[in-house]
């Protein structure tokens, strides 16, 4: 049964009279109470069950609330006033009544019989929430403390597995290391702690794509680690100067364009051989000092001899005096005969490349040489016929002699490579075991992807202290959250057990 007072508002006596008007309000469809008495000091409503008492309750509950119950959100009413003023439902949030309704709302909002102990009943509805909040609160915590447990279990998975992949990377990197010197104790005795110091110390190179090395690199660092002290390499070269063969060509090209004035015999213009033949016996006889020919034995006249030497002039032979200088000189030139030094006597890192330019050093020179074949060429012809002056030659190629000096030079630099690591055996060696052990890491932990398992558990164990402060700080909360239906007895041991007194609480 709803229980009603009068009140006083501003000091002035305010009193119910009646409920005009109750519309979509329950039981209430179109209840119109004018002609009902009005209400007095106190009032008895009672009734047959389902006849609307409770409903009446829940219309007074509505003036408690100031606002509608939202079971009822539709409702209409009108409720009279002692000053002629009424109360609807459109200025209900205005009221200044002053009403408490004890009725199954205040019930249920109010009376936990859940939580109640030894018939001790808790009548507040705060305390109720407090409870219950409390109770979700224990809820979050032991959600919390699941979900660190599950962080703390993954934390580990992965810290265990990262520990076994060191251990056999570094069994494999030993094993790959010992293949190449045997003496060194520092691979000799390769484990997971050397392999982690040097992650820990190339932790940017062993993440790059690069530090990982093709198969013919590692072949090359191999041979460059091993334990073999070979002697230097004695090596002189001769590079072709620049301009070199454009001179030369210029001064063929002068000598086989020039010629020399003689009265010609027709019979040795055509034929070489025998005016090579006939010249030569000239020499003979005039060597002698002959007056016959030393062939037939014919006298040989003063005319035959004029005729001869009107032929071959002295500026004739001096002539073919310059002609064969040139083809004795010409086949002296060429690409210089550089005696490279043998493959088999460089390291083995050095050893095919070693080759490889000895193969592109004869093919440079060969090319180069077939050119200069051709100059050996025009002047056999302008030998043969010292007369003539269209023979052409062709200037050796720019390209060909620049190629030539760039690959004896690469030569060179192989040698001071060589000589380099001989005089620095140590040093050398030991910057080809530091590569290959980069190399070897490098492969091993991108596979293993062993920066992204290490990023993941620092972010895991930065999340699960986070994680561990927000539970400490909810337990130790909870604790001070004491129940109403607990006493201080029973939670005064859990305050001791942080450090807490019930006044810091």
């Amino acid at each position: 049964m709803p229980v009603l007072d009068w009140h006083t508002v501003g000091g002035a006596l305010k009193v119910i009279l009646r409920i005009n008007r109750l519309r979509q309000f329950g039981i209430f469809t179109d209840y119109n109470g004018s002609g009902i008495q009005q209400f007095g000091r106190y009032n008895l409503i009672y009734g047959w069950n389902g006849t609307g008492k409770s409903t009446l309750s829940n219309v007074f509950s509505c003036l408690e609330r100031r606002s509608l119950i939202p079971r009822f959100a539709e409702a209409q009413f009108s409720i009279v006033l002692d000053d002629g003023t009424s109360l609807t439902e459109a200025n209900l949030a205005d009221s200044q009544l002053n009403i408490h309704v004890f009725n199954q709302r205040f019930i249920h909002e109010n009376i936990n019989w859940d939580e109640s102990v030894k018939s001790i009943l808790l009548i507040a509805k705060e305390k109720i929430d407090d409870l219950q909040a409390l109770e979700r609160k224990k809820g979050e915590l032991g959600e919390k403390q699941k979900a660190h447990a599950a962080k703390l279990t993954e934390i580990r998975t992965k810290t265990e597995a990262q520990d076994k992949f060191l251990t056999n990377a570094a069994k494999k990197m030993k094993t790959g290391l010992q293949a190449i010197d045997t003496s060194d104790s520092y691979y000799l005795n390769y484990d997971r702690r050397k392999l982690l110091k040097f992650i820990e110390g190339h932790g940017e190179s062993v993440a790059k794509k690069e530090s990982v090395l093709s198969d013919e690199k590692v072949i090359e660092l191999t041979n460059a680690a091993k334990p073999d002290h070979l002697p230097s390499i004695t090596f002189v070269s001769t590079a072709i100067e620049e301009g070199y063969f454009k001179k030369a060509a210029g001064r063929i090209r002068d000598l086989i364009g020039t010629t020399a004035i003689n009265q010609a015999i027709e019979r040795l213009t055509d034929n070489p051989d025998i005016r090579d033949w006939v010249q030569k016996g000239m020499e003979i006889h005039e060597h002698y000092k002959s007056e016959s020919c030393e062939f037939c034995g014919e006298p040989f006249t003063k005319a035959r001899a004029e005729v001869l030497a009107a032929h071959f002039s002295k500026e004739f032979t001096d002539f073919q005096t310059r002609l064969n200088n040139a083809a004795t000189w010409i086949e002296s030139q060429g690409a210089p005969a550089n005696s490279l030094p043998a493959s088999t006597g460089f390291y083995k890192e050095f050893a095919t490349e070693a080759t490889k330019l000895e193969g592109q050093y004869k093919e440079a020179a060969e090319k180069i040489n077939e050119q200069i074949e051709g100059w050996r060429e025009a002047l056999k012809a302008k030998i043969t016929d010292p007369l003539k002056t269209d023979i052409q030659i062709a200037d050796v190629f720019e390209d060909d002699v620049t190629n030539f000096n760039v690959i004896l030079s690469s030569i060179v630099d192989l040698v001071k490579k060589h000589n380099n690591k001989t005089d620095n055996f140590s040093v050398e060696t030991s910057k080809a075991k530091k590569s290959l052990e980069l190399h070897f890491a490098a492969a091993e932990i991108q596979e293993f992807d062993y920066a992204g398992n290490e990023k993941q558990c620092k972010d895991l164990e930065a999340t699960a202290v986070t994680d561990k402060r927000a539970i400490d700080e909810l337990a130790l909360g909870n604790l001070c959250t004491t129940p109403p239906t607990r006493s201080w007895r029973r939670v005064q041991g859990q305050y001791r057990f942080v450090g807490w007194d019930r006044n810091r609480c």
